[in-house]
């Protein structure tokens, strides 16, 4: 199954402005299911490397297909790691993390992000649907993100416009993009306004 954020965050990724930033950058996708979000970057983007992560070795062993499928093993790798807020990593920062739709509960956004903090020498892209968190709706959602993110140590933030994303995937050159965009749209109708769909950067 495909996560419909992880369809956003692929049009995200992929997005003019935002496809430059990837060229020569190492990426590291928190909690990546299928890895779908994560190989679409590889696939769409002048990435140097992805590695995508997960906590569960179920999903591991679905990503390793998904690299060997899509003929990544130069670019992809795949990592089992678990999240928590004395993360540390004795390893090289990685130039962008993201993540999409994987956390359901506002109590686990802590370590989420702390992790991200300790991966990420400058920014942390997310996609939540927010309504799957455990709380009282968009805004208070969104307070307990931007709560977590500044413990964790990131001082701005940008929000990106679903609107502005499908308006431009429309009319792009790409299949794929397309293709994401239709699924988006049947998902969710038009109404892409009233989405309660967080659509975040975080910079160190």
């Amino acid at each position: 199954k495909i996560w419909l954020a992880a369809r956003i965050m692929s049009i995200l990724c992929l997005s003019p402005d935002m496809k430059k930033t990837f060229a020569g950058a190492n990426v590291l996708e928190l909690g990546s299911g299928s890895g779908f979000a994560g190989i679409s970057i590889a696939l769409g983007t002048d990435c140097k490397k992805v590695v995508l992560s997960d906590g569960e070795a179920s999903s591991i062993q679905i990503i390793d297909k998904n690299i060997e499928k899509n003929n990544l093993r130069s670019v992809c790798q795949s990592q089992l790691l678990c999240w928590n807020v004395d993360f540390e990593l004795d390893i090289e920062k990685y130039d962008t993390v993201v993540a999409c739709d994987c956390v359901y509960d506002v109590s686990i956004l802590p370590a989420l992000f702390h992790t991200a903090s300790a991966c990420t020498k400058t920014r942390f892209l997310v996609v939540n649907i927010q309504n799957r968190l455990l709380c009282g709706g968009l805004e208070e959602a969104n307070a307990f993100m931007l709560e977590a993110a500044l413990s964790a140590g990131f001082t701005k933030f940008e929000h990106h416009s679903l609107k502005g994303l499908i308006e431009y995937s429309k009319s792009a050159a790409s299949e794929f993009l397309q293709e994401q965009t239709r699924k988006i749209i049947a998902a969710t109708g038009e109404n892409l306004d009233g989405m309660d769909i967080c659509i975040t950067s975080f910079f160190k």
